[in-house]
């Protein structure tokens, strides 16, 4: 026989395991993605800094002359950080949601056994009950998993949109060279 207070006992143990297990990884990906930011400033900081010594390499009056000028992110800089940003988002998703799903399954399993013991325990004529409420959980639990399912098609839907802009913004992030400084201002001051 079943003794439902330690199953009930072993369900909340197992529903805090899963908890935790899942604040862990949400901390972990927080950690992955703060890592990617931290990296992404010190590049930034890096190339300016680099940027600057450079303008500071030239004489003060030539400065304007090289066309010198503060750049900003290249476009494939800026599609590399947020590629792979939504590659820590998706993979923290994909853990979390396997261990949902893991608790979600050991639950039904659960409810499952606690039916079947009623069941058996219950007066006669009462198994049209049982079989009902089997029925709808089986039911639920299809729903569950089309809803599953039909999440799973928009999150490819929208990586294969990420994919495809990447591609398409990459081409587009090719700066023109940039035009020299007028020259008209340089030989006015020559002539005067």
């Amino acid at each position: 026989m079943i003794n439902g207070t330690e199953q009930l006992v072993a369900a909340q143990r197992a529903l805090l395991d899963t908890a935790h297990n899942v604040g862990l990884k949400a901390l972990e990906g927080a950690t992955k993605l703060m890592d990617l930011n931290v990296q992404a400033a010190r590049a930034t900081l890096t190339e300016a800094t680099a940027q600057i010594k450079s303008m500071l390499a030239v004489e003060p009056g030539k400065v304007f002359d090289k066309g010198f000028a503060v750049q900003a992110p290249s476009t494939e800089k800026a599609t590399a950080y947020a590629k792979h940003a939504y590659e820590i988002f998706t993979t923290t998703n994909g853990e979390i949601a396997e261990l949902l799903q893991k608790h979600v399954d050991e639950s039904q399993e659960y409810v499952v056994e606690m039916m079947d013991a009623a069941a058996k325990n219950a007066p006669a004529g009462s198994e049209t009950v049982f079989a009902a409420a089997k029925n709808s959980l089986a039911a639920s639990r299809t729903a569950y998993e089309q809803a599953i399912g039909a999440s799973r098609k928009i999150v490819e839907m929208a990586e294969q949109g990420v994919s495809a802009a990447t591609k398409a913004a990459t081409p587009a992030g090719v700066a023109a060279p940039r035009p020299a400084a007028p020259a008209a201002p340089a030989a006015a001051r020559k002539a005067a």
